[in-house]
């Protein structure tokens, strides 16, 4: 009893404490050994364990009562699980070079140490062969303490449960795992396509940005020529007018001119004549006089006349300038329209490709965001191939459904799957966080039902749910 209850008092190790490494080690070789040791080596395993167990069995016939008959005062205190012994760190030397180790210790030790020498470490899994020759020896120790070995062995038996339940989960996980790299392959593909062609949709944007700008140069071109036609035109227009004006004043001064040389001929034949005849110089005096007048009225109306017909052209001339006015005015009419609709043209090409440079825009942004973020598409027929029920029922499920949908369709029934196979579930405790109808200690049984199962008794929970409120109502 009292061995029990401390364990080991030369270590200051417990039986608890004794029992826990033992178990966790047994694990951690069952979970290894059934990774890299096959079936068929089984029997050829037991025969080399029962051969070693006969050679330490001679060296456990000298077992001493070490640590038992250690003194009292280097019993050392219990220590945390995860934190080194006391005696490691700090009385090492002293209980050395006081207390001897056992034999039997001291064989499983240097058994140990040459089984880990013997391996070959450059194939296989490492820890898996390092962890044989660990297995070994505790099949070694729990032989020994026939005490403890019903315990160990229990122990070691709900460990190899736990990591066989732990393994099965992996190999689905694996599966899962395969599904997924195989669409992410997929998707990947998908994104290059969609990159090749984005490319190619790009280059043709391109060609065409650069036709319409070859376009908009060459318009620019003829509204500049006839920009310049205009120019030559008015200019000649002008010129035009202005030497038509010079003839015009020019005509208007051989006209007084004319005038003047016919009156100065008008009055030297009145002298002529009044000479011939002798007239009174009185009579002279008053046709002077009142020629003179006559001068000055006729000088009037034509000044009068000059100011208000000096700039009046002739009928002809004006309606043959008129009518190559017409003309030249209809030209600019059709210069003005055809440039009008050059300019709406241009105007319309610069909106599209204003358009087109803001659509090739987002469709970069939006590639670059499908790169970043999003995956190809993945080819959802191959889920059937996984699914119970076949491309049938695959078919029925992903009717009408998105990716983001038929990816929880797809988990939905994966996990529906791995819940079937448990016969329980771990409560989750009675802790405040937990709704009140989760509140469970220990294990509640799965009871594995169906969806139509599932539907009727919510419905049945509806109904009494609402004659009950009816009923406090």
């Amino acid at each position: 009893m009292e061995s029990r209850a401390t364990g080991f008092p030369g270590l200051g190790i417990s039986t608890q404490e004794l029992e826990k490494r033992v178990s966790f080690r047994q694990s951690l070789q069952t979970l290894k050994s059934q990774k890299s040791i096959p079936a068929l080596n089984a029997s050829s395993q037991k025969v080399s364990l029962l051969k070693k167990q006969k050679t330490l069995g001679r060296s456990s016939s000298q077992l001493s009562s070490w640590p038992s008959y250690a003194p009292g005062q280097v019993i050392l205190q219990n220590r945390k699980p995860c934190t080194l012994p006391e005696w490691q760190r700090t009385t090492k030397d002293t209980i050395s070079s006081s207390i001897a180790k056992p034999r039997y210790l001291e064989d499983l030790e240097c058994y140990l140490w040459k089984e880990l020498q013997v391996l070959d470490l450059t194939k296989g899994k490492v820890q898996e062969l390092k962890l044989q020759p660990y297995k070994e020896v505790f099949e070694f120790f729990m032989e020994e303490f026939k005490t403890y070995k019903p315990l160990l062995a229990s122990i070691k038996n709900e460990y190899d449960l736990t990591i066989a339940h732990l393994q099965e989960k992996l190999h689905s996980l694996e599966a899962v795992n395969a599904v997924l790299v195989t669409a992410s392959d997929q998707f990947t593909q998908q994104i290059l396509a969609i990159q090749k062609q984005e490319k190619i949709e790009i280059t043709t944007l391109k060609k065409e940005r650069l036709y319409l700008l070859e376009l908009i140069d060459q318009m620019r071109e003829e509204k500049s020529s006839l920009e310049m036609q205009v120019y030559k035109m008015r200019k000649a227009v002008a010129e035009e007018y202005l030497r038509y004006l010079n003839e015009c004043d020019a005509r208007k001064m051989l006209i007084i001119d004319l005038n003047e040389i016919y009156r100065l001929k008008e009055e030297m034949k009145l002298t002529k004549v009044q000479d011939e005849r002798g007239e009174d110089t009185v009579k002279l005096s008053l046709a002077l006089k009142m020629a003179r007048q006559d001068l000055t009225k006729a000088q009037v109306d034509l000044n009068t006349m000059r100011a208000n017909y000096g700039d009046v052209v002739p009928r002809r001339e004006f309606e043959l300038q008129e009518k190559n006015y017409n003309e030249l005015a209809d030209k600019m009419a059709a210069l003005q329209k055809d440039f009008q609709d050059l300019q709406s043209e241009y105007d319309t090409l610069l909106d599209v490709h204003k358009q087109l440079s803001e659509e090739r825009d987002q469709y970069y942004n939006e590639l670059i965001s499908v790169q970043r973020a999003s995956t190809p598409r993945p080819d959802w027929d191959k889920c059937a191939d996984v699914i119970s029920g076949g491309l049938e029922r695959w078919s029925i499920l992903s009717e009408g459904k998105t990716s983001d949908q038929l990816v929880d369709v797809l988990l939905e029934d994966l996990g529906t799957g791995l819940l079937k196979e448990k016969d329980a579930f771990v409560g989750k405790g009675k802790n405040e966080k937990v709704p009140i109808f989760l509140r469970c200690d220990g294990l509640v049984r799965n009871k594995k039902l169906s969806k139509k199962e599932v539907v009727a008794l919510l419905r049945e929970i509806w109904r009494d749910k609402i004659a009950f409120d009816q009923q406090v109502s």
